[in-house]
């Protein structure tokens, strides 16, 4: 079991306790790695394996420029963790055999839980403070949403139907619209409240029937690319997010709206 004090190893008949591991941070996500041969936990900016007999570190990754990761996830095929970035909104793709991140995916408002469908093929997280459950190909890495009552938070993956399955009918006109924002870095308290204002924003627009144009409402959708409070990083994630908006989108024709501030933050729009 983990909490604030480290995790502690309890004799299962007797509940004494057998063993402990002390950390600095809070622990908040604990279990076994998928061969059963490490315990994995998540704690503040940092992943780390234990040996579950001496419950000494094994392996740490650190160094990840997040706050508080809440829970995390180990894909079956054992390629990659995943793991929530509560207080910064997005969730780490980690390659396990290279230890480092390979991509930074902004979520939602408060990401919490993650599921990884069977294959290995897709990810779900829910968000707290969100209106959709975000589904993420882990082959492309796009996201797409699965809409939801607001406050989404566990979530489990399912072999069989319950019920009759909802059908939709008719596919939603919607408008894209892509945004980069200090997420991490010195600037996540300013990114971070920009965010929770468009969002509560997006919610609100979506749950009165989208965006107007003509007689077709349109659902809106809002993405996010982590700047990490680097200027330097802008010419290549602006690269990346028209990249990200074209696999989206099929109309293509992308309008500048808004230079936000100086390290970058813009926003691009483009209806389909």
């Amino acid at each position: 079991m983990s909490g604030k004090n480290g995790i502690s190893k309890l004799h299962a008949e007797t509940g004494a306790i057998a063993g402990q591991y002390k950390g600095e941070p809070p622990i908040r996500g604990l279990s076994y790695t998928n061969d059963y041969q490490k315990l994995i936990f998540s704690g503040n900016n940092e992943i780390i394996l234990l040996d579950p007999i001496s419950l000494q570190i094994d392996h740490k990754t650190n160094h990840l420029n997040v706050d508080q990761i809440l829970y995390f996830v180990v894909t079956l095929n054992g390629k990659y963790i995943l793991a929530s970035a509560v207080w910064n909104n997005e969730v780490l793709v980690i390659d396990v055999k290279q230890e480092k991140i390979i991509k930074r995916i902004v979520t939602g408002v408060d990401p919490i839980n993650i599921s990884v469908s069977p294959d290995s093929q897709f990810a779900y997280v829910t968000n707290g403070r969100n209106s959709h459950v975000s589904k993420i190909n882990l082959h492309t890495f796009t996201l797409s949403e699965i809409t939801t009552q607001p406050g989404s938070n566990g979530i489990a993956p399912f072999s069989k139907e319950i019920g009759n399955p909802l059908k939709q009918t008719n596919k939603k006109n919607s408008i894209s619209i892509a945004t980069l924002l200090p997420l991490t870095g010195d600037n996540w308290k300013y990114g971070r409240n920009l965010m929770l204002g468009y969002e509560f924003f997006r919610d609100y627009i979506n749950q009165h029937d989208g965006i107007k144009i003509g007689s077709k409402a349109n659902h809106l959708f809002i993405y996010y690319t982590d700047t990490q409070s680097n200027i330097n990083h802008l010419p290549e994630l602006v690269k990346e997010m028209q990249h990200l908006m074209v696999m989206h989108i099929d109309l293509t024709k992308q309008i500048l709206l808004e230079k936000l501030h100086y390290f970058g933050e813009m926003m691009t729009i483009a209806p389909h």
